[in-house]
């Protein structure tokens, strides 16, 4: 376990002010089920490729695209910051299922052509933040995803293309300059 990000920001000062970085390659592959990733501050030009199961990334700044192999089950990406896509990448075998996706944020990238979580399929969304990069004009911030429970999320001026999953409890900004103003929400009304 490392200390984690943004440390000066958040008044941890009991390891210093240096983050851990991270900035090699990272393929969790064969031998690598149930790796737990906490604390650090990812940057990479490469993607981190997650390709087993059980693997929980916690506690991380990540800077790079994450990408979730169609054998990587029960995978859990919990209390994060993502800057990259997570998911499965354009068109490839990468089908990530069976996942929870939770607590996060999701910044999205600017001048980047697709959304930064997508391709995932039965799995659970919830409790995460997701942004838009103002300036940006391109693709949704959640796109292509399937059989998945998405609920309590808030979608912060983004666009989602979003078709045969189960929507609880989310609250969707409608205007990038004031994400809350003509919010909508599919919260159930409970009696």
């Amino acid at each position: 376990s490392c200390p984690g990000y943004l440390l000066t920001q958040n008044g941890v000062q009991s390891n210093g002010d240096l983050t851990a970085d991270f900035s090699a390659t990272i393929k969790i592959s064969e031998g690598g089920d149930g790796t737990i990733i906490q604390g650090f501050n990812i940057t990479s030009e490469s993607p981190l490729e997650i390709l087993v199961p059980n693997v929980v990334i916690t506690r991380c700044k990540v800077d790079c695209d994450v990408y979730i192999g169609t054998d990587a089950t029960n995978c859990v990406l919990h209390q994060n910051l993502f800057t990259g896509l997570v998911g499965r990448h354009n068109y490839t075998s990468y089908i990530a299922y069976n996942a929870q996706i939770t607590n996060n944020i999701f910044m999205r990238v600017p001048n980047e052509y697709y959304g930064v979580l997508r391709g995932i399929s039965e799995s659970i969304v919830a409790y995460n933040t997701f942004t838009k990069n103002q300036a940006d004009q391109y693709s949704p911030v959640i796109y292509s995803m399937t059989g998945c429970t998405i609920e309590h999320n808030i979608f912060f001026g983004a666009e989602q293309t979003l078709d045969n999953n189960t929507m609880n409890d989310n609250y969707w900004g409608n205007t990038d300059s004031n994400p809350l103003q003509d919010c909508t929400t599919d919260l159930e009304v409970r009696r």
